[in-house]
């Protein structure tokens, strides 16, 4: 059923650990302990992925935010802009703001060593604070979903009682 398709981010690389993988998947999965229920939200559902998924126990939610990407053929400034809009859109709408991130992962299939102040003033510009700024991987990729997309951002953040 589309209402209940994980967060999920697609991205081409150039092998995997042995010739004979074709494929890999990642997945997260949240239960209850101790008999304390798990509320799970899927926010925007799409074909195949939600935009957002949330999983609430033990006074916390944790919210998976699906990767975010902009305009493909546009360029990385404005792609950047796109994505830093898209990310706080998607936490707004689970109830989390952008100090509450702990984790991104950014995905850029052209990286060259300059690219990372375009992709920072872009977070900065969207009120990603200094002050807070998650733990972060920046990965240079083969490919993203379409040609011309040049950045892509997931996140992870927790929201407490």
């Amino acid at each position: 059923m589309l209402a209940d398709m994980p967060a999920s981010t697609l991205l081409g690389i150039p092998a995997l650990v042995a010739e004979q993988y074709r494929i890999e998947i990642d997945g997260i999965a949240v239960v209850g302990v101790d008999g304390n229920a798990v509320e799970r939200e899927f926010i925007d559902p799409a074909a195949g992925f939600t935009q957002v998924v949330t999983a609430r126990g033990a006074g916390a939610k944790v919210v998976q935010v699906s990767g975010q990407v902009g305009r493909p053929g546009d360029s990385l400034e404005d792609q950047a802009d796109q994505v830093y809009a898209n990310l706080r859109r998607r936490l707004e709408a689970a109830g989390a703001r952008p100090e509450d991130l702990l984790k991104t992962v950014i995905y850029m299939p052209e990286y060259t060593r300059g690219d990372f102040a375009v992709v920072d003033a872009a977070r900065k510009a969207h009120g990603f604070p200094d002050e807070a700024v998650p733990a972060a991987t920046l990965l240079g990729i083969q490919s993203l979903f379409a040609d011309g997309a040049l950045l892509e951002i997931e996140g992870i953040a927790v929201v407490g009682p």
